[in-house]
């Protein structure tokens, strides 16, 4: 059974929310970041976790990022090279991972995540030749 929760905000919240200095898809990363401390903490806490709780999001960015997703996942070389993405407190960033352990952070500053990953997997297509 599926529970609807209204989670609008007051007034003041609002006001207060738009002084926060981080961009939306931020915000973003700091709630699902919070939600896995807080999955993570109950389980080392042995805390029954049979009730299963999901987090929906829609994004108009979302569908770019998951086609830049699958086409990593296609088109990596077969040296070893990974594409990692990290999201912690509100920021999220791309790490190449190549064949032999060498790590190169993408400078994503201008940059949404499908295109850091596109980046990452050009990068590590140029060094595989």
């Amino acid at each position: 059974m599926t529970e609807k929760i209204d989670i609008t905000p007051t007034p003041r919240i609002l006001r207060t929310l738009g002084e926060i200095p981080f961009q939306p898809w931020q915000c973003l990363a700091e709630l699902v970041d919070n939600a896995v401390d807080a999955f993570a903490e109950a389980e080392r806490a042995e805390k029954d976790l049979d009730e299963k709780k999901s987090l929906f999001v829609e994004a108009k960015g979302a569908t770019m990022l998951e086609e830049a997703l699958n086409y990593a996942a296609k088109s990596l070389p077969d040296d070893g090279s990974e594409v990692q993405i990290s999201v912690e407190n509100g920021a999220a960033w791309v790490i190449l991972i190549d064949g032999n352990g060498n790590r190169t952070a993408i400078d994503g500053a201008d940059q949404s995540l499908a295109e850091q990953v596109q980046e990452a997997v050009a990068l590590a297509l140029s060094r595989s030749k």
